[in-house]
């Protein structure tokens, strides 16, 4: 099936936010949506239809009144930053600091910086508890080729300015490794370690990882952005917030 990019923005709001949400809310995450479609087919990614590996889509079923006025209340708008279509990347919930894309994935763009977020801190996922065994944590590390026998602790060697782990340290009986921080949120599984912004403790059996947020933390947070439209905050505002130096373009 051929679509449009409003079609597919028609089948992608309810999947990615909650339609209840204010208004303003819903239009900044189609803007944001719209945005990052439109830069994925700037850097040469000609098929709409790889998009859904990016962004949730769900087709007519998806569908949902208040996500199509939003949709359509901003047809043809997308951020810009000094002409370009903005890498307009968002997460679901900051923890209270988004992060650098620089720091995150060695990509510097100006917009996407590390700063306080206040309007995420009250979210349902702003803190999480997870707890593993130290056994079950060995049993996955030995499934991509670690060698760890024995695993005695866990150690944040490195963090970044928004304080999500870098570097971790991982002691065992046998040896030692020093693993990213977000290879190990892949190991565990996105949905289980739901962001690097965590401290871990080290128990008798187990270890217990307390973060905050969910997701790589970088751009907009969806969580945030529902604050915001809550308070009373515009489309222009939510987005000049968590994208600082952009404008909004109406390109058709």
């Amino acid at each position: 099936n051929t679509l449009s990019l409003e079609e597919y923005l028609y089948g992608l709001i309810k999947l990615e936010i909650s339609p209840e949400w204010p208004l303003s809310t819903l239009c900044a995450q189609a803007i944001v949506a719209r945005t990052y479609a439109i830069r994925k087919l700037w850097e040469g990614n000609s098929l709409i239809t790889n998009l859904p590996a990016h962004q949730a889509y769900g087709g007519i079923k998806a569908e949902d009144a208040r996500g199509r006025i939003a949709v359509d209340l901003t047809r043809g708008e997308i951020l810009v930053y000094q002409g370009e279509p903005v890498n307009s990347v968002y997460h679901a919930c900051s923890g209270g600091y988004t992060a650098s894309s620089r720091e995150v994935w060695g990509e510097d763009f100006p917009y996407l910086r590390a700063q306080p977020d206040p309007f995420s801190t009250l979210s349902p996922y702003s803190r999480w508890t997870v707890r593993i065994s130290k056994q079950k944590l060995e049993e996955i590390l030995q499934k991509i080729g670690l060698r760890l026998k024995g695993i005695k602790a866990l150690k944040i060697l490195e963090k970044d300015t928004s304080g999500r782990c870098k570097l971790l340290l991982i002691l065992a009986e046998n040896t030692s490794q020093i693993i990213p921080g977000k290879k190990l949120r892949e190991i565990m599984g996105f949905n289980v370690l739901r962001s690097t912004f965590f401290q871990v403790e080290n128990e008798k059996d187990e270890f217990v990882f307390r973060g905050k947020g969910w997701g790589h933390g970088v751009g907009m947070s969806q969580w945030g952005a529902a604050k915001m439209g809550k308070m009373g905050y515009t489309t222009e505002e939510i987005l000049r917030f968590y994208y600082p130096e952009t404008r909004i373009d109406k390109i058709y």
